[in-house]
């Protein structure tokens, strides 16, 4: 049975240049940064044009020379770049955002008819690329990316064909594969040298394809020759031969097309002969394209079954539609015959697919679609030539074992500092060295060496240009293994004072003009633009005599031009975000745990799909956020709100938001560094509305109560409305998996801050301090000596009178049912006329504490549910750890029972450890101290004591503190260290305003006033840490549960490696890795990408608990 196409083709659009036949396949890139594809047609008439998705002319470049060969599209440091080349023979690159001219190049020799294409790729590793280019006559070319020559060989007989890059020797460098009139295929080195040649003497039919047909990890090379098809080994053997009717040319295209684990080989000849041959050149199928066919079959699902069609275009004037088993389902006529391959486009990325066709004088845009497909839509071969480079080649190659220079970053030669920077790949981490060296007429000699056996590392190499006088500066580097040299580049470029500044000025601020047609509010980036027009004149002025200037004013001018760049530069990519929107108001999906940056998220490219996933276990609350972007010249208020959820399992199944979601406002505050930290969490109020100033974006957060959810996943659609006469609205998706397990209850993990509630700025709100405490984890309470009892004593020692227990009882009655009290500076509360410990003041401490002993008994606090706390951070000064012993000594003797906390810190000795140890119940030592790159055998001894050990921290700039490192993995690096509970400095300790500068000094608290307590991403990735451990302690249980099993080893083994392996990589963010957790000298957008990295982390292992979880659940009851 022949499966016809689900849907009939239409027509999308046409394209005609104006001037010539398109004759050749299209190059397809996203030319100006808007996530939708762009494509590149050539027509004979020498016309270049960028055409968008929708078939609108973008812009065009006439090359007045015939252009026959497809363009190759790559990109040159983040910046999209076209080369053609064209008949006569000249190479021509053009600017793809604006079809500028940047350099051309010309070839010895014109290039044959439609029979090869320039070719770019990073041929040596180094993150450069590099374009190869064969003529007519024989010579092969090798030019950088700024179009100066880097090698170029010569063959005899003439090469006719477009080269292959590929690593096919697995040595981290490409080979060139190309065919001549004398040798079907000839291999040459990336620097030029020849290699091999296959040993026949009939010529090459086409151009060579690099793919790994047997899937054995060795690529084979197929090529068409006069009489059919061969394909060679990598070193040029011939493996086997198909015959064909006629010559193959390039209609050569190699896919899994059955879904059958193998590579098939669809080839057409000249004839119009279609074979399907399997990896071993046996015949699957023939079939008939009519006439005769040129260039590569595309393979893809065009009409969204998830069944690949074959499409063949030639001049038959009809594209062929054959499926995988070569029955035809559609002949879809052209207006004229193809020379060129049908290009399969998914211009949007959502696997919708565009068929495009150039046949005589237009490029038709094809479609079998309505829509996205609704599943998995399959694109196995889409572009002549494999991709947009041209390479001719899918061969992935393994990894190579040898070192080798992977990236190197000249810097972008603007005057002021730059850098060299470059990478080294050294896979079997053997010590090496990497010399840097920089030489220049008025630059100076500079140099840098640095060794390394990482397998991965980076030299840097700073430099600066003063923009007096031009320069000519050559770069060196070196890498080698001892005396073994093992590779080098050297690359050299003559620089103008300014120019390379202004001339990407001026093209950045061509790129706004031409954005500001496409927004949805054109007036305020216009006044802008102005703006920046005139700065940029003024400079440009002042850059003439630059030379001339004094050094001031010179600096000065380099200031203005580092401003200026940073401005237009933000304004383009606002204005491309707008024009991509469509509308002013538009939203994006956020990592909640990234410093949120405003609009400058949209310059560091973070516009992220409005729709979020978010995963949860049972009792959880967990965090959601989404950037809203107003794109106008005026303040909006939007009005947030949130549709029912619904069951993905049962559309019936509705569930009203309420009580499941809390919306806050991301607010920015001043911290002590001199900046702005987005920390603050306060509830959207009342109308749950938010301002957006005019042409800023606002972050919401979003808090999801799992508790309020039953198992399963659930859907909700996020919506938001201007509250305008005629309002815009935006909406943003979320998705909600809740696992049916929970963490472990009661909490396992001890969380102690430091409250100190009573005399803080939330000393009117005691109740709300006290709930948003619980319901954040907090079960450890730090009393003071306000609150321990007050009692006097007399000059013999004697308690006089009644001991005051009101104080001390409210405040038992309001804590003591939630956690740990313990009793700080306790011993403050005794007051009496002899100093302390001396024989008085010992006798009425002993009898104050055996009366306060007693009433807590008398109360139902049990010995477990407080502790003394007499001495802050022993070892911090000289005589605090005597001090100690001193207070812990006579509770010792009053009753031992009686529990005794201590915070040690890292200059507290082994031997003072040693002598407060049969006094402590409680070792809390400081985390940078003990638990990171030093005091392990300190820690060690502390838990060989048998006593209880936390850890707590008091860094400052808190409020810049990574939440998913110093706070959320705290609690990972506690289970980790073998710990059982976590502390902060602090909670809420003094009056002093944390919405303001902190007067005189550290940013330390985690929390904010208002009406109620107002959070911060600080203190809910606390609670999120405390979750965690919960659910590792519940793993445990589950593993402890199935261990003795055979039946449950599996699962096990996977539970332990999440305990172990997996927690200690979470642990290391809390500050045993490099990465640290406060910004760096890359500032927050490397913080940014750096908190990316950390969440997804995060949520792939908290995926694994889940899976672990629900393997072990059969044999465990931990639910």
């Amino acid at each position: 049975l022949v499966r016809a196409l689900a849907a009939s083709g239409s027509i999308v659009w046409h394209y005609q240049p104006g001037a010539g036949e398109v004759d050749t396949s299209p190059g397809v890139c996203d030319l100006n940064g808007d996530g939708s594809l762009d494509i590149i047609v050539c027509s004979t008439a020498g016309r270049i044009t960028a055409v968008d998705a929708q078939g609108k002319q973008q812009w065009y470049y006439d090359a007045r020379q015939t252009i026959s060969n497809p363009p190759a599209l790559w990109m040159a440091r983040r910046q999209p770049r076209v080369t053609v080349v064209t008949n006569p023979g000249k190479v021509i690159c053009l600017d793809g955002r604006s079809g500028s001219r940047l350099w051309d190049y010309s070839m010895p020799a014109e290039v044959d008819w439609g029979s090869t294409a320039p070719v770019a790729a990073d041929m040596n590793g180094d993150g450069v690329v590099e374009l190869v280019v064969a003529d007519r006559t024989g010579n092969l070319i090798c030019l950088s990316d700024d179009g100066s020559l880097q090698w170029s060989a010569r063959c005899d007989g003439g090469l006719n064909s477009a080269p292959a890059l590929a690593d096919i020797n697995a040595d981290g460098e490409m080979e060139i594969l190309l065919g001549s009139a004398k040798s079907p295929l000839i291999c040459f080195s990336h620097t030029g040298q020849e290699l091999w040649r296959a040993p026949q003497s009939a010529g090459s039919g086409s151009s060579p394809v690099v793919t790994d047909l047997e899937s054995d990890g060795a690529p084979e090379i197929v090529v068409g020759i006069e009489d059919g098809l061969a394909v060679y080994s990598r070193t040029g053997k011939r493996l086997w031969h198909h015959r064909m009717k006629k010559p193959v040319h390039d209609a050569i295209a190699v896919a899994d097309i059955d879904d059958d684990d193998r590579k098939e080989i669809v080839v057409a000849d000249l004839f119009g002969h279609v074979a399907c041959l399997e990896d071993n050149g046996a015949v699957k199928w023939t079939a008939n394209a009519e006439q005769r066919v040129r260039r590569s079959p595309a393979i893809a699902d065009i009409d969204g079954d998830s069944v690949v069609e074959i499409l063949i275009g030639g001049y038959s004037a009809a594209l062929h539609i054959f499926d995988p088993d070569g029955n035809l389902k559609e002949r879809f006529p052209l207006h004229a015959s193809m020379n060129a391959m049908p290009t399969v486009v998914d211009f949007k990325g959502n696997e919708q697919k565009t068929v495009l066709c150039a046949a005589g004088s237009r490029m038709s845009a094809i479609s079998w679609m309505a829509g996205p497909p609704q599943r998995s839509s399959p694109a196995l071969w889409t572009f002549y030539r494999v991709d947009s480079g041209r390479t001719g080649s899918d061969f992935i190659a393994a990894p190579s074992r040898q070192p080798r220079i992977t990236a190197i970053d000249y810097g972008p030669m603007y005057i002021g500092a730059n850098h060299l920077k470059v990478t080294v790949k050294n896979p079997a981490s053997e010590p090496l060295q990497l010399a840097l060296a920089l030489e220049g007429n008025n630059a100076g000699a500079q140099e840098s060496t640095i060794r390394s056996a990482d397998s991965v590392f980076t030299a840097i190499l700073p430099y600066s240009l003063n923009g007096q006088s031009a320069v000519n500066l050559t770069f060196k580097c070196r890498l080698s293994s001892g005396k073994k040299r093992l590779a080098s580049r050297e690359k050299s470029f003559y620089v103008i004072p300014f120019a390379k500044d202004l001339a990407d000025l001026s093209t950045t601020l061509a790129d706004i003009e031409a954005a500001i047609p496409t927004l949805p509010d054109q007036a305020f980036v216009q006044e802008q633009l102005l703006v920046l027009n005139h700065r940029f004149t003024r400079i440009a002025e002042k850059s003439r005599t630059a030379g001339t200037l004094p050094v001031i004013q010179r600096s000065a001018l380099q200031e203005d031009v580092a401003a200026l760049r940073t401005d237009a530069n933000r304004w383009l990519a606002t204005a491309r975000a707008a024009a991509k929107a469509g509308t002013a108001l538009a939203i994006y999906g956020a990592n909640p745990w990234a410093p949120f940056g405003g609009m400058e998220e949209i310059v560091e490219g973070r516009t992220w799909p409005a729709a979020r996933k978010l995963e949860c276990f049972g009792n959880e609350i967990e965090s959601a956020a989404f950037n809203i972007a107003n794109f106008s010249g005026q303040s909006m208020t939007v009005l947030i709100s949130m549709d029912p959820l619904r069951s993905a399992a049962d559309s019936n199944q509705v569930l009203a938001p309420a009580g499941v979601f809390s919306f806050h406002e991301v607010l920015n505050v001043p911290t002590e560094t001199l900046d702005y930290s987005a920390d603050a969490l306060p509830v959207i109020g009342q109308a749950r509305t938010l301002v957006i100033p005019a042409w800023e974006m606002r972050q919401l957060w979003i808090n999801v109560h799992s508790d309020s959810l039953p198992a399963g996943d659930w859907r909700c659609t996020l919506r938001v409305h201007t509250l305008q006469i005629e309002s815009q609205a935006t909406s943003a998706s979320l998705t909600i998996k809740r696992w049916p397990f929970s963490p472990a209850q009661p909490q396992p993990l001890r969380l102690c801050h430091w409250g100190y509630v009573h005399t803080s700025l939330l000393k009117d709100q005691p109740q709300a301090a006290l709930e948003d405490q619980i319901s954040h984890g907090t079960n450890v309470f730090v009393a003071t000596g306000d609150q321990a009892p007050q009692a006097r004593y007399d000059e013999e020692g004697n308690l006089v009178g009644a001991i005051n227990f009101s104080t001390h009882d409210e405040y038992m009655s309001r804590h003591a049912q939630h956690g740990i009290i313990l009793f700080f500076n306790y011993q403050t509360a005794l007051k009496g006329p002899a100093p302390h410990f001396s024989p008085a003041w010992a006798k009425a401490y002993k009898a104050w504490l055996r009366v306060w002993v007693q009433h807590l008994q008398e109360l139902g606090v049990g010995y477990e549910n407080y502790a003394l706390y007499p001495i802050d951070e022993p070892g911090l000064n000289e005589g605090l750890v005597e001090a100690f012993i001193q207070y812990a000594k006579p509770v010792r003797e009053v009753n031992p029972s009686v529990q005794i906390y201590t915070d040690p810190v890292e200059r507290a000795t082994l031997q003072e450890l040693q002598k407060m140890a049969p006094y402590v119940d409680i070792w809390c030592p400081n985390r940078n101290g003990y638990l990171l790159h030093q005091g392990a055998e300190k820690l060690a001894f502390l838990k060989s004591t048998g006593s209880t050990v936390w850890t707590y921290e008091c860094e400052g700039n808190a409020k810049h503190q990574s939440p998913l490192g110093y706070y959320r993995a705290q609690s990972w690096l506690t289970w980790f260290r073998g710990l059982t509970g976590i502390g902060f400095w602090s909670y809420c300790t003094h009056n002093k305003n944390p919405w303001f500068m902190p007067d005189g000094g550290h940013d330390y608290l985690l929390i904010y006033s208002g009406r109620g307590v107002v959070s911060s991403k600080r203190w809910e990735a606390i609670r999120d840490g405390i979750e965690e451990y919960g659910l590792l302690v519940q793993l445990q249980k589950a593993v402890d549960a199935a261990a003795a099993k055979p039946e449950a080893a599996k699962a096990v083994a996977a539970a332990r490696n999440i305990l172990t392996e997996q927690a200690s990589v979470l642990a290391r963010y809390c500050g045993l890795d490099k990465a640290g957790t406060l910004p760096g000298m890359d500032g927050m957008a490397a913080l940014r990408t750096l908190e990316d990295r950390r969440h997804q982390k995060i949520t792939q292992v908290r995926n694994s608990m889940a899976n672990a979880f629900d393997q072990l659940s059969e044999y465990s009851t931990s639910k």
